[in-house]
């Protein structure tokens, strides 16, 4: 815009001078433009150069207003890609971050009734078994992140819960503790299948971002022979 201005400035300059030639009284190599365009008459001159000087400012002032209001265009547009490009990834961040908090939820109830019950000790199961089901519907109700859109968690989790609801059923059925034992670990290997899921999408999106163009994987696996 600056450099517009400046351009249209000493045209403006440039045009103005050119006029003023025709002001001298005699013909000679300078006066070329007055003679050309004014004429020989002076009282017409500066009618002339009026006239002339108003439709110079109005087609530069045209095609400087057109060509701010294209670069502007060029600049609201790029703004708005980058606007709508900014939410994506927030709104991507924002899914990830209640899917990890979730499953982080669920973790701590699995860790808390899962480890004791490898000792023989069911009584964190019988205590914990109502916030399990809570915990695994909640997770299974999150948002899946589009980073794992190829690892089919849903089925995996409806699983869960339906396995969180089965303990569920038995502690208040006062099942064995055996019984009990062998559906925890049950339930532990289905809970380990999903974050094994979820562990191999994160490895895969690191390598995407390291090597987009897959040499890295192609080295990797010379490698490997």
């Amino acid at each position: 815009m600056q450099t517009l201005a400046v351009s249209f400035w000493i045209m403006y300059k440039l045009v103005n001078r050119l006029l003023r030639i025709g002001e001298c009284d005699n013909y000679h190599s300078g006066c070329f433009l007055y003679h050309l365009y004014c004429g020989h008459q002076q009282t017409n001159f500066y009618m002339k150069k009026n006239i002339f000087l108003a439709v110079f400012l109005i087609l530069s002032g045209t095609a400087f207003v057109a060509c701010d209001s294209s670069a502007n265009a060029g600049g609201d547009e790029a703004t708005t890609q980058e606007t709508e490009a900014s939410a994506q990834e927030v709104a991507a961040t924002e899914e990830a971050t209640a899917f990890d908090e979730q499953q982080e939820a669920f973790h701590t109830f699995m860790a808390g009734t899962f480890h004791p019950a490898e000792e023989d000790d069911l009584a964190p199961l019988r205590e914990q078994h109502a916030d399990m089901v809570t915990a695994a519907e909640d997770w299974a109700d999150t948002e899946i992140p589009a980073k794992y859109a190829d690892k089919d968690l849903t089925p995996q989790l409806e699983e869960l819960v339906a396995g969180t609801k089965e303990i569920s059923k038995m502690v208040e059925n006062d099942a064995e503790d055996t019984e009990l034992k062998q559906a925890i670990f049950d339930l532990h290997d289905v809970f380990h299948g999903i974050m094994g899921a979820c562990r191999d999408a994160e490895k895969h999106g690191m390598h995407k971002k390291e090597h987009p163009d897959g040499k890295g994987k192609q080295k990797h696996k010379k490698d490997m022979h």
